[in-house]
């Protein structure tokens, strides 16, 4: 190879890798992302898997409106509401397996505009548990961030509102929930 070419294709190797490098510091990184507001989230309640006699896992799903992509993680703020609209202190253990679904790693959940994202409560309803105090519950607020405003969601069976003994709440997770069948 001659001189002048091998000077070349340096010289060339030198302009592709400064287009690459520039094109690679154009993008956002996701831990620079905005956090999803509720502003530009729509909730939905689909149907939960069944766990048998007293027991249930409610799935709140989130998409994103707006036209920005953003991110979630961990697992979501909750206010618990009773039939009066009182909030209610309601102890959950956050990330927790439940019997009808299992614990996944906590990670970011990148909500590119249209995408969705969910989250499941495993609870125990009615007196399924005897001597269990329980809770009527209502509405759940959903704070995809902590100074954000609520989404708010009413239960699937507002006449199964019994709250009792221990719940769990998941992670985010990515996508619309699948039921497995």
């Amino acid at each position: 190879m001659n001189l002048a070419l091998k000077i070349a294709l340096v010289a060339l190797s030198f302009v592709c890798s400064d287009v690459l490098f520039a094109q690679e510091t154009t993008r956002t990184p996701a831990t620079s992302l905005a956090d999803c507001k509720s502003k530009d989230l729509r909730g939905s309640n689909p149907e939960g898997p069944d766990g048998g006699v007293g027991h249930f896992a409610f799935v709140y799903e989130v998409y994103n409106l707006s036209p920005r992509t953003c991110k979630l993680i961990g697992v979501p703020k909750l206010y618990f509401f009773d039939l009066q609209n009182k909030r209610r202190a309601v102890k959950f253990c956050p990330n927790c397996s439940d019997y009808i679904y299992s614990t996944e790693a906590t990670s970011l959940i990148i909500l590119d505009p249209g995408k969705s994202a969910y989250f499941l409560l495993g609870v125990m309803l009615g007196n399924a548990i005897p001597g269990a105090i329980c809770q009527q519950i209502s509405r759940i607020s959903v704070f995809p961030r902590k100074d954000d405003f609520p989404l708010s969601f009413s239960l699937s069976f507002p006449e199964q509102t019994n709250f009792c003994g221990h719940i769990n709440v998941s992670s985010w997770r990515s996508g619309n929930y699948q039921p497995s069948r």
